[in-house]
């Protein structure tokens, strides 16, 4: 049994390693097979995950346990759940329609399963939030809550009826979903999954069925790697520790949030371990074990960098140029040039409903609170919440270099012969200069 279940039930009694591991070698070979299922950039980071996870004990020790999810993203019908299943095989005995968890379930229930799968992956499915916008708000705050426990490491504390404290059920394994999407909401929640994008076509169902008939010997390659693993754990931390930096360094890149380097350096942990286990094995020579190493590395950073981008369209201030920008373009909301409110004394010019500000050659000046109105309605109407107050949005746009701003961060402009309090954004943010 690889977790105790006893009383726990909820999918989580499919966690079983088999009494023993086999022929180390075949066992080994059909798990390398999981490499070929798909393309590399797939299956390399789902490979290392899994092999990850074993590791996150001495991890913790050494202060730094694995903080991510792994999301695995794309359309219905591309296979997502069927692949997934197949990774956590090496766990136990499942499918992709016999999985631990999914977003139906209750918080509680998944913060639950995150506690009790110590040590191993721990699969939350079908992430889709559509339909109706009750239903899609709950998956939405689910998939929030899934990320900052992995993300952050914690669990919430609860209140007995008797003000005394329950306690907390703080994940201790590493977590893969998958979803139709990614949940959109904030910079910080991007910055806390790594997504793998799975298109129609990828997977090699022939070799899927494979894998799926001979799902056990994935099995015995885990229990394999565990028998491994034991004799060194205790000083597996230290050494763990020094990969670790080593790996962030390199992985790093000028601007990229800090999370991802960190990311990088954990799955290619797992990797690195487990092609270990494989040339120790005899599965592989150490020259097929340099060349998985070196496509990983390369795999692994291309992926960074698109998580990176993400990343990016998060940023309030990108949301709000983004949406300023669409709506602009769709005459959704409107601006007037400057020079056309020069009117004589005592002429007042009359605004249109959709009026948000006026420009010139270089500069919008926009009416603060009016603008930020009509950028959280544009998310809301796409069931996505805007992620800061409009005085936040503000220093967000400061700090990356787009408004212009005196003794605040909104001006003074007088225009037709009255001060207006305006947000003076740069016009090139948004209207590229032909």
């Amino acid at each position: 049994m690889l977790v105790d279940v006893e009383t726990e039930g909820g999918g989580l009694s499919r966690y079983v390693l088999p009494e023993g591991a086999g022929d180390p070698a075949e066992a080994m070979t059909w798990s390398l097979k999981t490499l070929e299922v798909a393309p590399e950039n797939v299956t390399i980071p789902l490979f290392a995950q899994v092999y990850l996870a074993p590791l996150c004990e001495p991890l913790r020790q050494a202060g730094i346990e694995p903080s991510f999810v792994e999301w695995l993203l794309g359309q219905t019908g591309v296979m997502k759940s069927t692949l997934a299943g197949v990774y956590l095989c090496h766990f136990g005995r499942f499918t992709g329609k016999e999985l631990p968890a999914c977003f139906r379930d209750t918080a509680n229930a998944i913060e639950k399963k995150a506690f009790v799968a110590k040590d191993a992956l721990l699969v939350v499915d079908d992430y889709h939030p559509v339909g109706k916008k009750d239903d899609a708000r709950r998956m939405l705050a689910i998939a929030e809550q899934l990320l900052r426990s992995y993300g952050d490491r914690y669990g919430r504390t609860r209140m007995k009826a008797d003000t005394t404290l329950r306690a907390a059920y703080v994940p201790r394994g590493l977590c893969l979903a998958t979803g139709e999407d990614v949940p959109g909401a904030a910079q910080s929640t991007a910055a806390r999954y790594f997504a793998v994008e799975l298109k129609k076509g990828d997977v090699n169902v022939e070799l899927l069925t494979e894998l799926q008939d001979n799902k056990e010997q994935l099995a015995r390659a885990m229990r394999g790697y565990l028998e491994w693993l034991a004799p060194s754990m205790d000083k597996l931390s230290g050494e763990l520790k020094a990969a670790f930096h080593t790996l962030r360094e390199k992985a790093r890149r000028d601007g990229q949030h800090a999370r991802i380097p960190e990311v990088v350096a954990w799955l290619y942990i797992g990797l690195n371990a487990r092609l270990e286990y494989a040339v120790h094995t005899g599965a592989i020579g150490q020259d097929e074990r340099e060349r998985w190493l070196k496509t990983g590395w390369h795999v692994l950073v291309e992926l960074a960098e698109k998580q990176a981008r993400r990343i990016e369209e998060e940023k309030p201030a990108a949301k709000f140029i983004n949406a300023l920008s669409e709506m602009l373009a769709a005459g959704e909301v409107k601006t007037e040039l400057l020079t056309s409110w020069r009117e004589d004394e005592g002429e007042v010019k009359p605004r249109p409903d959709n009026f948000v500000g006026w420009e010139d050659r270089d500069w919008f000046y926009l009416l603060p609170e009016i603008v930020y109105r009509r950028v959280v309605r544009f998310y809301r109407d796409q069931d996505v919440n805007f992620p800061v107050t409009a005085r936040t949005l503000w220093k967000h746009l400061e700090a990356e270099g787009l408004i212009f701003t005196g003794d605040k961060r909104t001006v003074l402009k007088k225009i037709a012969g009255r001060a207006y309090r305006v947000l003076q954004l740069r016009l090139d943010a948004v209207r590229k200069k032909s």
